[in-house]
């Protein structure tokens, strides 16, 4: 192989090639001969077991999650119950942030406008906004304080503990079989 060999890939290429071929034809496995095959194999097995008894497993979790999520949602459809994790846009927080924002608003909207057109029943119009508005701040307000907390029932104590039980109260087993 002389330099002009270089100039050229395919050649080099092609001169590749017969040299492997020339090599496997003879048996010459250069620096890995005499190693025996197991001592080649195993440590491709241990990477390879290594890699993918994690991913079969996160793949088969995965399938499981999605499973019982799957009867999960069946189950509250059965029911008649909210499916879990897909609440409406319209909870029953924005409900009570809507009415006692979003109807007064509108109201003195309506009542701007209808002021403007006819100046002749503006006294009369504004005061009905402002009770019309007024009722839908009390209203919003009253939805407003009577949602869950949504730190949950533990909370309603204020400082976040269980709060005492006496235990005989509700001790129902002792009394079965005396």
């Amino acid at each position: 192989m002389g330099p002009t060999l270089l100039n050229w890939p395919v050649l080099l290429g092609q001169a590749a090639e017969m040299a492997t071929d020339a090599a496997a034809v003879a048996g010459d496995l250069g620096p890995m001969r005499g190693v025996p095959i197991v001592v080649i194999l195993l440590p491709i097995a241990i990477v390879a077991l290594i890699v993918l008894v994690p991913v079969v497993m996160g793949i088969r979790a995965e399938q499981h999650k999605r499973e019982m999520e799957h009867a999960e949602r069946m189950r509250a459809i059965e029911l008649g119950r909210p499916i879990p994790g897909e609440a409406g846009w319209w909870s029953p927080a924005r409900t009570a942030v809507g009415i006692g924002v979003g109807v007064p608003l509108g109201i003195f909207g309506i009542a701007f406008v209808a002021s403007m057109i006819t100046a002749q029943a503006a006294p009369f119009i504004w005061p009905s906004a402002g009770g019309i508005g007024l009722a839908a701040v009390i209203c919003g307000t009253i939805l407003a304080s009577r949602l869950p907390d949504p730190r949950g029932p533990s909370s309603a104590n204020g400082n976040g503990t269980k709060p005492y039980v006496d235990p005989d109260a509700y001790d129902a087993a002792e009394h079965q079989h005396a």
